[in-house]
């Protein structure tokens, strides 16, 4: 697509075919992020190539550049897509990532993002996708609808130091081995189980972004790793953790993911992993000193309660969150019915009958008209002056209850215009479980 835009910038996709836009848009990525760093910076060279050349759901129908005319056709400011599957309880949605938004410094403030973000929801749109989000910086998003909502994890940190040794006589009943393309339908198994017992909220991999994760990254990308399978005595894989192939100034290993199926567990596993990680840490990166492990947004909480039970770690409370925009609430809702009415099934709830309407102090409001516990309809309908709905959500505060990572209770103590009754509170509480998302994005 090609787009003229008022002020003499051309706005294009890279599926246009014009050599010079896939040739710059690397570098453009490392110059405009050279203040988070120098050797970030020039990681984006390689993730660049490959979401330009390889990636296995990244087309070139999905990066967009403008460029200046004016300036033989530069790259001012660009934008791209990552489309991929997240899971919902059982449910499978289609997903839209809105990645490295960047905008020469010479060029902003002139809408350019505005009318990169329009093609990127457009694009989204035909795609069928549910939700995009974004790991961005704070409150810029919101004014393109997003609401910072699913939680990035607690980036706990467990110190190599406080691991105890093992004894002479002790051999560790886990070990790590590296992952190869041959160990990707027990790695799919893996993350299934996950999904259906650790968490609500999850990315899913298929085979081909399974292989690509393996072996298509190039090396030097920030979003290449190892993957390690948990090895038991047998010599038999119980599950896996994956890790950065490089390592940045934190001095610590991201634990992007950390999975076991139901032949372990997490409280049988972690004090080896973390030894397991400590040798390999070591032997990889031996001049870094890396001293401790970080547990990432796609590690599930109950390695965090396992990691507090052993012993005390020092806890780095990170309060952010991915940025996420439903722009259709109805369609989200009738996507993941099956799993809600699953929920109300043997809840306080059971064979509920009746109505439910959800504000959000617009001329709008959500009706959703339950019979028997089932969802007979979900609608948005046009408010009355007089009309006053069961609930109120001000902003993007809404979608934090429908990801589970909020209560309506927690939000009403920090935005006191979240109102509700108690019948409602009991509705979303049930079809809508607090429970931390496990997120290991496909970069």
């Amino acid at each position: 697509m090609q787009k003229q835009l008022e002020n003499g910038f051309i706005l294009r996709s890279l599926s246009e075919g014009i050599a010079s836009d896939a040739e710059q848009l690397p570098v453009h990525y490392r110059d405009v992020f050279k203040d988070e760093g120098e050797d970030f910076a020039e990681r984006l060279l390689p993730w660049t190539q490959d979401l330009i050349e390889r990636h296995p759901t990244t087309t070139k129908d999905d990066i967009w550049v403008v460029v200046d005319p004016e300036a033989d056709e530069k790259v001012v400011s660009a934008v791209l897509l990552i489309p991929q599957t997240w899971r919902y309880g059982d449910v499978l949605l289609p997903v839209g990532q809105i990645e490295l938004v960047a905008t020469d410094k010479n060029y902003r403030r002139r809408g350019l993002i505005r009318e990169l973000f329009k093609v990127a929801h457009a694009r989204c749109e035909e795609l069928g996708h549910i939700m995009t989000v974004i790991g961005g910086i704070p409150n810029y998003y919101r004014q393109f609808g997003y609401g910072m909502t699913v939680d990035m994890g607690t980036r706990q940190i467990v110190p190599f130091k406080g691991i105890p040794p093992l004894k002479d006589d002790e051999t560790p009943k886990f070990t790590l081995k590296v992952a190869n393309e041959a160990d990707i339908p027990l790695l799919m198994e893996f993350d299934d189980y996950q999904a259906r017992h650790f968490t609500n909220l999850s990315v899913s991999y298929n085979e081909s972004e399974w292989r690509y994760d393996i072996a298509g990254k190039h090396k030097d990308s920030p979003w290449s790793h190892f993957v390690l399978l948990i090895m038991n005595t047998d010599d038999e894989p119980v599950g896996y953790v994956t890790i950065p192939m490089t390592m940045g100034d934190e001095k610590r290993v991201n634990v992007v993911s950390y999975v076991v199926g139901e032949k372990s567990s997490y409280l049988a596993t972690f004090m080896d992993v973390m030894r397991g990680l400590d040798t390999y840490a070591a032997e990889t990166w031996p001049e870094q000193g890396l001293y401790g492990a970080a547990f990432s947004a796609g590690v599930p909480q109950a390695v965090d309660e396992v990691a507090n039970q052993i012993f005390g770690v020092a806890v780095w409370n990170f309060p952010y969150a991915f940025y996420v925009r439903i722009p259709d609430y109805v369609a989200f809702l009738e996507s993941i019915k099956p799993q809600l009415e699953s929920r109300l099934e043997g809840s306080a709830a059971n064979a509920y009958t009746g109505d439910l309407t959800i504000g959000f102090y617009t001329r709008k409001y959500l009706k959703l008209v339950f019979e028997q516990g089932k969802i007979a309809s979900i609608e948005m309908l046009d408010a009355e002056d007089s009309f006053h709905p069961n609930a109120q959500f001000p902003y993007e505060t809404f979608s934090s209850v429908l990801m589970g990572c909020r209560t309506v209770a927690e939000l009403n103590h920090i935005h006191t215009d979240v109102a509700s009754n108690n019948t409602v509170r009991t509705l979303l509480n049930i079809m809508f479980p607090i429970r931390r998302p496990s997120i290991s994005l496909l970069g």
